[in-house]
């Protein structure tokens, strides 16, 4: 099954190639996000509007430490959307991602992060 993402934070945008395309939901980036001038959780809450209650949302974190990364992962997952969350594939990025996926942070939902499949590097070329 092909599933279909706009890669925008553009909410008319959305709207528009949804009335034409049968989309899953959007992915985003820091950057994306910083040029809708609404922020991410605005975002999204007007993404879902548009798409639906079963959209996927993409979301990078953004924090530059590990310790961070992962907190705001969890965060991310704790969204009331079906969400994907990507790290930067750097070597802190890394170094979260392997720490979320062993599972060494107590609570469910961190169990719930480890166990996802949907935690994703992406690389960020520079």
């Amino acid at each position: 099954m092909i599933e279909l993402y706009l890669d925008t934070a553009d909410v008319n945008e959305t709207a528009r190639f949804n009335q034409c395309f049968p989309l899953k939901g959007i992915t985003t980036n820091p950057t994306i996000v910083a040029k809708s001038g609404i922020g991410l959780t605005a975002t999204l809450k007007a993404m879902s509007d548009v798409l639906g209650k079963d959209a996927r949302f993409h979301a990078q974190v953004v924090s530059k430490d590990v310790a961070s990364m992962v907190a705001e992962a969890k965060m991310l997952n704790e969204l009331p959307y079906d969400m994907v969350v990507k790290v930067p594939a750097t070597e802190k990025g890394l170094a979260a991602i392997k720490l979320m996926k062993k599972g060494r942070y107590s609570g469910s939902r961190y169990r719930d992060l480890h166990r996802s499949t949907r935690i994703y590097g992406s690389a960020m070329w520079r």
